[in-house]
């Protein structure tokens, strides 16, 4: 079984990697990496927020059902 822990900071991090060795459970710390595209992305979505270009969900569902279904 895996379970995702995410602390907020290092203390946290500190914290629960402490009580997990106490407990004899054994863990390994997982870095999340990006490629170049994927930050790109993620920083134009960002950067769209920010300027208030956000869709409702009800109109991106509707050109995605217009794009699969041909409609």
């Amino acid at each position: 079984m895996n379970i995702l822990v995410q602390p907020l900071n290092t203390e946290e991090q500190l914290l629960v990697e402490e009580w997990l060795k106490e407990q004899q459970i054994y863990f390994e710390r997982s870095e999340t990496h990006f490629t170049e595209a994927q930050l790109t992305s993620i920083e134009r979505g960002i950067e769209q927020a920010n300027n208030g270009l956000l869709k409702p969900y009800t109109e991106v569902r509707k050109k995605a059902r217009e794009i699969v279904c041909g409609n």
